[in-house]
């Protein structure tokens, strides 16, 4: 004898009866797939030896915010780089009016320094930025 007929024996309400045991039946059921189905996933991720679906968000996520904060990084410097680069030229041309070419030329050379370190924080700040989207591509 099944559980529906079983649910009958010796009691007047069987069709009621039966579409409560049928009820928790089909509920007990869609529980036991839910966590088959989750115990694939689990057994799949650790047969690749790779991270969790939700890992992998998480990582991607934090690589992607680790990308934008050192391309950010890269962006403030180059400004800087500039800035001080613009402060030696003008340190520079003060010094030859008041006849030292000598602390003049040193001025030059700092600013012709701080210019390339701008150049190369701003091609940092690019390739930030590639790293960042070919993350966001995989």
């Amino acid at each position: 004898m099944d559980q529906a007929a079983h649910a009958n024996d010796g009691q007047g309400g069987g069709a009621e009866d039966l579409r409560t045991v049928l009820r928790r039946r089909r509920e007990q059921i869609s529980e036991r797939i839910e966590q088959l189905d989750e115990r694939r996933q689990q057994l799949e991720d650790r047969e690749t030896g790779g991270p969790t679906r939700e890992e992998a968000a998480e990582a991607q996520a934090y690589a992607g915010q680790a990308h934008e904060h050192a391309k950010q990084a890269h962006e403030r410097t180059a400004v800087q780089q500039a800035e001080a680069a613009e402060l030696h030229e003008h340190a520079a041309r003060a010094l030859d009016e008041h006849c030292r070419p000598d602390r003049a030329q040193t001025h030059r050379e700092a600013a012709e320094h701080d210019r390339d370190a701008a150049v190369d924080q701003e091609q940092a700040a690019d390739v930030e930025e590639q790293r960042k989207q070919a993350d966001e591509g995989r």
